[in-house]
């Protein structure tokens, strides 16, 4: 079996985990169940192992990147994965005669790839709230949650055991779906929000959030975009979150 261009190169880069011990942890990544659609789940075991080596979850070719609205940023540099390159034989069957046509594998080539981490997306605009009192007591009474550590100080000094009164979840994704129609408009709808919470947000802080654009595509006839957001105060990062959000069409 050859090995063409840069391909050896790839090859070598699974030998060098397993000889260096880094394969159990390079695996990880690659068993896990994802339930995405990223071209590189359909590669072959090794090639995931050697994007995982070079410590990606998703990688694509450069113009991959560019179809889901991405660019690989400047300077960065590709990894490469292994390509087979196939050739049609003629098997003859040595009992019967019977002559069939296959594909054979006589080598590999390199391919050229990046990994997510070494992309950009559209950058979406900013949106800043301060957290104040009163807002975290017009958030209990509009939801109606009553819990007393959303707008009760005392409750939350003395049995929360927390700073201040903090923000619910509802009032977290009504958030993402204002900053998310803030970019598609009033006629865009929101598919789909992911919301990992790190730590509580309190009256007093700045509740800053950011994102951009990691994917474009069409289903059910919508032109739809996925959100890459983060959510942070003055007092460091709070949030991380995703989400889907269906463009209005155009009439």
């Amino acid at each position: 079996m050859r090995f063409y261009g840069k391909a050896e190169e790839a090859a070598t880069a699974i030998l060098d985990a397993f000889q260096a011990g880094d394969v159990p942890k390079a695996l990880a990544p690659v068993f896990i169940n994802r339930k995405d659609d990223a071209p590189c789940r359909r590669w072959s075991w090794a090639n995931q192992l050697i994007a995982a080596i070079h410590g990606h979850s998703d990688a694509r070719g450069f113009r991959q990147w560019q179809d889901v609205g991405r660019n690989v940023k400047k300077g960065e540099k590709s990894f490469q994965i292994l390509a087979p390159m196939t050739k049609k034989v003629e098997r003859k069957d040595k009992v019967t005669g019977e002559v069939t046509e296959g594909v054979a594998v006589f080598g590999f080539r390199a391919v050229a790839v990046f990994g997510a981490e070494q992309t950009e997306g559209d950058p979406l605009p900013d949106l800043m709230m301060p957290i104040t009192v009163t807002r975290c007591a017009f958030m209990a009474s509009a939801s109606r949650d009553f819990a007393p550590q959303h707008h009760n100080t005392w409750y939350c000094h003395n049995k929360s055991q927390v700073r201040e009164m903090f923000l619910g979840t509802h009032f977290n994704l009504g958030m993402l779906s204002r900053f998310m129609t803030d970019y598609g408009g009033p006629l865009s709808t929101v598919r789909r929000i992911q919301l990992q919470m790190m730590r509580i947000i309190g009256a007093g802080e700045d509740y800053m959030m950011s994102g951009a654009i990691t994917r474009k595509w069409e289903e059910d006839g919508e032109k739809r975009i996925d959100m890459d957001i983060a959510i942070q105060t003055q007092l460091g990062p709070a949030y991380r979150c995703s989400g889907t959000l269906a463009l209005p069409s155009r009439r």
